[in-house]
């Protein structure tokens, strides 16, 4: 008769579950590559549109500086909720390949999107903090994660070039694994 754990082998679901989930290292690079996309494109928007007016015009007005100062604080809330509402996917996320969706798998709601977003980017160092919540849940849920009801899950490509996310546990039954540390591997 076998042992319990000598059915237990490398490519059963309970050692592929914790495939299925973004861990810390991709989420984090997600991240910084977001910060650098956001960095260039506020600096750009900011400073661009009264340059471009003094280069052509004259002198450029008070309300142009004004206005491309609003549209850049506000480009960072913008592009994590319309990312994370519309695809699941930041370009971040795109580039390392996660895509943030409701735990059952379905497409995050708009409310969950703004709300992520406006937590995320208004309380930064919480966020970053509750990255650490990563390392030991079960399906490598950050505290933000929790809170707003979504998990991140790595995206596999498939020979039609479509992304898809990995199985949720309403598709399959994965049973409980102990100690997967959240770390990319």
């Amino acid at each position: 008769m076998r042992s319990e754990e000598s059915d237990h082998t490398d490519d059963s679901p309970r050692d592929l579950a914790r495939f299925w989930y973004a861990g810390l290292v991709s989420r984090l690079t997600a991240l910084v590559a977001d910060v650098l996309i956001l960095t260039i494109a506020s600096m750009a928007i900011s400073v661009l549109p009264s340059v471009a007016w003094s280069q052509v015009i004259g002198r450029s007005p008070g309300w142009l500086g004004t206005s491309s100062a609003i549209v850049a604080s506000v480009l960072p809330w913008a592009y994590f909720t319309g990312a994370w509402w519309i695809t699941g996917q930041t370009l971040g996320g795109l580039l390392v390949g996660t895509t943030v969706t409701r735990r059952d798998g379905r497409r995050v709601l708009l409310a969950q999107a703004a709300l992520r977003a406006a937590i995320g980017l208004t309380f930064a160092p919480l966020w970053l903090v509750g990255l650490l919540g990563v390392l030991w849940s079960r399906d490598r849920r950050a505290w933000h994660d929790v809170v707003f009801r979504t998990v991140v899950r790595r995206t596999i490509r498939v020979q039609t070039g479509i992304a898809h996310s990995m199985p949720t546990r309403s598709t399959i039954e994965i049973p409980a694994a102990g100690g997967s540390a959240g770390l990319d591997e």
